[in-house]
């Protein structure tokens, strides 16, 4: 790690609201041990971006709160590492740029400052499950809060597709277990990893990167696109596998150098997408998993489509009824450019829309100290 990061200078950190404060400081201890200069952060330039008012860490505290390692949480009480940063408030809206009367909006949501206007300006969206629209936009990508809600919808579209169902099971492997089975998740990855246990997809199906396979080539976890074909071999025992998923994602830029490398003659938009094998800790021990990283993604959680951007014409289905924390009302309402993209499906519950108040002190400490 030394010899990789010798040059290395910089460091931006994306989407800071869902990095926990362990992780913050193990980053911390990291580059200090890398760099081999005991001061924050190994002496390199950090930059952390994201807004505390979307979703927090999973099964974690927010970046600014003591952490929960007893080692970690001693470093805090002497030196509060996200209070050495300096602040800098990002006040032009990009994305709903053109759509100011949402975007306004919004940020009253953002901050659970929202009027009686506000709600029924949102209730203009609010459709049912049979209703025309929702029909109509049949294929739109639908957001919800729980695992649960994802499954069902992406099990619901698989079945309605033609074609051939591709039931694609991961290998599992460990040094001191034969015949190793581990345990799986209510999302149906083995468990402590983001690989299907049984990945299920047929051709056609969209698709959404759930590892971070080549960062500067844009193949990271949250990219999405569709499956155009897969390439299948036959084993010497005669049966058959997929070797290689083709995907074509719906941002171009995403697996350019892929293609430029490895093109794929039949579908020159397509990228090959290779499985692979991944180690991960299993209490004491570690044990490996071989799968493909993508899963099924006509519906997603709201911490997968947190950073997105759905882009005009595309319309965007959220369940605001299955948020379950703060700022995930917020997150789902923001991902699209204007409010005629949204559609509210089922109620929506005024008591969903909220901020947490640890972040609302921590935001009214930034702002007054930000230096613009």
């Amino acid at each position: 790690a030394r010899c990789r990061f010798r040059n290395l200078k910089v460091v931006i950190v994306d989407e800071i609201s869902m990095v926990s404060a362990d992780l913050f400081y193990n980053f911390d201890l990291k580059l200090r041990e890398i760099m081999q200069v005991n001061s924050p952060f190994g002496g390199i330039a950090i930059f952390l971006f994201g807004d505390l008012f979307q979703l927090r860490p999973p099964k974690g505290r927010y970046v600014f709160e003591e952490p929960k390692n007893r080692e970690h949480s001693v470093v805090f009480q002497l030196r509060n590492l996200w209070q050495t940063f300096s602040v800098v408030t990002l006040e032009e809206n990009h994305r709903q740029g053109e759509d100011k009367m949402y975007a306004d909006l919004l940020n009253r949501v953002r901050t659970g400052e929202f009027t009686d206007e506000d709600i029924k300006l949102l209730e203009t969206r609010v459709r049912n499950i049979n209703d025309s629209e929702v029909r109509k936009e049949d294929d739109a990508l639908h957001i919800y809060g729980t695992n649960s809600k994802v499954n069902a919808r992406n099990k619901k579209k698989i079945n309605e597709m033609e074609g051939e169902l591709l039931e694609i099971k991961a290998e599992n492997r460990h040094r001191m277990i034969r015949n190793f089975r581990p345990k799986v998740d209510q999302a149906g990855c083995v468990l402590n990893t983001p690989f299907q246990a049984v990945l299920q997809l047929k051709i056609g199906a969209q698709v959404i990167m759930v590892h971070n396979v080549d960062t500067m080539d844009g193949l990271t976890n949250g990219a999405r696109g569709v499956l155009l074909d897969v390439v299948k071999e036959k084993k010497k025992d005669g049966t058959t596998i997929v070797k290689r998923l083709i995907i074509k994602f719906h941002n171009p830029k995403h697996g350019q150098e892929q293609r430029e490398k490895h093109p794929c003659r039949k579908y020159p938009e397509g990228t090959y997408v290779n499985p692979f094998w991944w180690q991960y800790h299993l209490g004491g021990s570690t044990a490996e998993v071989y799968q493909f990283p993508v899963k099924m993604a006509a519906a997603i959680t709201a911490h997968k489509i947190q950073g997105q951007t759905v882009a005009k014409p595309n319309c965007l289905v959220v369940s605001i009824e299955s948020a379950f924390q703060s700022g995930m009302v917020y997150v789902m309402l923001s991902r699209v450019c204007c409010l005629l993209q949204l559609i509210i499906l089922g109620e929506l519950k005024r008591d969903k829309i909220k901020a947490c108040p640890q972040v609302k002190s921590e935001h009214q400490r930034m702002e007054g100290v930000s230096v613009n």
